[in-house]
């Protein structure tokens, strides 16, 4: 793959994510589809939708996509609360793991655009999460040339 589509892109997370040992289940969607009854098994690493993405058409050059991401990594803290900052450090660890094996890809697949910005919460999901939302722009190539999209039939 030298190109990654979205679908592409998200199987790429998810294999980094469930690749740290600390990391028990990956999920994508819309924050409000976090689970608010403890459900889900923590550590849970949610990449947040809608995906938002530019194109560039440089004068010069192959166009590209330029991703701003969001990555939630959290956890369950103990009822009560004893352990939630041990939690956020330790999911602060995995955002800053999952950000470097990105930034191991080829950069003809993907390129870590910059500096990545993450912000902890401590009662996220009506006090039950903790963790950090982690802010990634990703630039990848275009999936698609002038020939792929003449030939393009869904």
């Amino acid at each position: 793959m030298s190109a990654p589509s979205i679908l592409n892109l998200v199987s790429m997370i998810e294999t980094i994510a469930l690749s740290h040992p600390a990391v028990k289940e990956f999920a994508t969607g819309e924050q409000s589809l976090v689970s608010l009854d403890g459900a889900s098994k923590a550590i849970h690493v949610w990449l947040e939708q809608p995906f938002r993405r530019r194109t560039t058409n440089p004068r010069v050059g192959n166009m590209t996509r330029q991703y701003d991401l969001s990555i939630m990594v959290m956890d369950i803290p103990e009822k009560d609360r004893s352990d939630e900052l041990q939690l956020i450090s330790n999911c602060d660890l995995i955002a800053d793991w999952i950000a470097l094996r990105l930034k191991e890809n080829p950069p003809t697949t993907l390129v870590v655009s910059g500096d990545w910005n993450v912000m902890s919460f401590a009662e996220f999901g009506g006090d039950l999460w903790c963790g950090v939302r982690m802010e990634v722009q990703i630039t990848t190539p275009l999936p698609l040339g002038a020939c792929d999209v003449r030939n393009y039939n869904p």
